[in-house]
């Protein structure tokens, strides 16, 4: 267990790190690019770890703390409230829209991905 959490720590720094790099080089459009990344990469993450014997270690320090790490959904909550306080609604559905949207599909692609030809 303490294993597991040591590694979830450290995938999360790295993970965090990563989606800092990004905001500083992309900072009008990072959470999004972030989230639809990292929701395609947990999709082929997701679909080569489950049947592969993998330690426990590194699942949930790759899918929980580096993936969990890069993606940000209070980042996300955080611009679609500032988007819809500043009377920017459209925009603010949009954004929501293409982040849920947008991450379920990449999730899925990414699984089929590595999945090819069997049903889902």
């Amino acid at each position: 267990m303490y294993k597991n959490a040591l590694f979830v720590a450290i995938g999360g720094a790295v993970g965090t790190l990563l989606r800092y790099s990004i905001d500083l080089s992309f900072p009008n459009t990072s959470t999004l690019l972030v989230n639809l990344v990292g929701s395609f990469l947990l999709g082929i993450f997701t679909a080569y770890t489950i049947e592969k014997t993998i330690p426990e270690w590194l699942k949930v320090g790759v899918g929980v703390g580096l993936l969990g790490g890069f993606t940000t959904m209070s980042t996300f909550a955080s611009d679609v409230y500032a988007l819809a306080s500043n009377d920017v609604w459209l925009t603010s559905v949009g954004y929501s829209f293409i982040s849920v949207a947008g991450g379920l599909i990449l999730a899925f692609v990414g699984y089929r991905l590595i999945h090819r030809g069997e049903r889902a």
